[in-house]
């Protein structure tokens, strides 16, 4: 083989690797926050997951890549590799403790702080304990608890159109109870993502989504 044609192989698999990492998911992955949820600027969300297993920085995390979450943190880890995801996530308790479930139940859930839309908010993890004594992870949400009513309608919009880019129109449920209650949710293949809007004065209003 001639030195000119080992040295074109050569820069055509450099090339290629090149090519690689600017093609590869960024989910979760440090960058700048926008102003507005730019949909067409993120990952191809029906591509297989590239789960991650390294600390997360939370100050690098982006709205968009919150609302992905799914693409990137797994069903099934334990809470003590949820940890190491987010270090700064609160103690593991049992799920609804003094409210509905009790210890014998084997639900467990586990809170993390975060901020989404420039709003304080919450993740809670919810687990599930196996006949080996080991937490697996089944579902997560976030939460942004404390909002006007005025807040809540601009935040559910938001989030609504974000998910409605990627996965199409979502079913809508109306109801009044004591509150009024939106509810939207999205089937498809990959994730089953639900978001949720509770008014319950014009000062007092409250968001959740989540799989």
């Amino acid at each position: 083989m001639s030195v000119q044609h080992s040295f074109y192989i050569q820069r055509s698999i450099a090339l290629v690797l090149l090519i690689a990492v600017f093609l590869s998911p960024g989910i979760l992955c440090a960058g700048e926050e926008p102003d507005t949820i730019k949909p067409n600027a993120l990952p191809d969300s029906t591509r297989p997951a590239s789960y991650l297993t390294e600390p997360i920085d939370q100050e690098k995390v982006t709205d968009e890549d919150w609302l992905l979450m799914h693409n990137s943190v797994k069903r099934g880890i334990t809470y003590e590799e949820t940890k190491k995801l987010f270090p700064n996530i609160g103690d593991l308790t049992t799920e609804g403790a003094g409210a509905v479930l009790s210890p014998g139940q084997g639900l467990y859930e586990a809170h993390l702080s975060i901020t989404i839309f420039d709003h304080p908010a919450r993740i809670e993890f919810n687990y599930r304990r196996d006949d080996k004594s080991e937490t697996s992870l089944y579902t997560y949400y976030w939460q942004i608890m404390h909002v006007d009513s005025v807040t809540a309608e601009r935040l559910y919009s938001r989030i609504k159109e974000f998910y409605s880019s990627l996965y199409g129109s979502c079913e809508e449920e109306r109801e009044t109870f004591e509150f009024f209650q939106e509810y939207c949710s999205w089937d498809v293949d990959v994730v089953t993502p639900s978001l949720v809007k509770n008014i319950y004065s014009a000062d007092h209003a409250y968001i959740g989504w989540g799989d």
